[in-house]
């Protein structure tokens, strides 16, 4: 899973009981910065069976995923434009 190295992975695995899947899911922005980060967005239709009781009170359809990765070494970005489709390949 992409959050295998994520700092807190335990609260996204509980949250999600393991199923929150980046597959599929809509490049909104990112934003490069600090020599070594870079911040991406992603919007994803595929939503987990098991949420949070206190999302429950109220109607989506989607979730917004925003990533931070730090100390990058090597960035290889393909794409023409923001709002594609894609299944990111993260790596470490």
């Amino acid at each position: 899973m992409w959050f295998e190295f994520a700092h807190g992975k335990k609260k996204i695995n509980f949250m999600f009981n393991n199923e929150l899947s980046l597959n599929h899911s809509e490049f909104e922005n990112f934003l490069y910065y600090d020599i070594s980060k870079i911040r991406i967005c992603f919007n994803t239709r595929h939503i987990p069976r098991i949420i949070p009781n206190k999302w429950r009170k109220k109607e989506f359809n989607a979730l917004s995923i925003t990533l931070i990765l730090v100390g990058i070494n090597k960035l290889n970005l393909q794409g023409e434009r923001v709002g594609f489709l894609c299944s990111p390949a993260i790596e470490k």
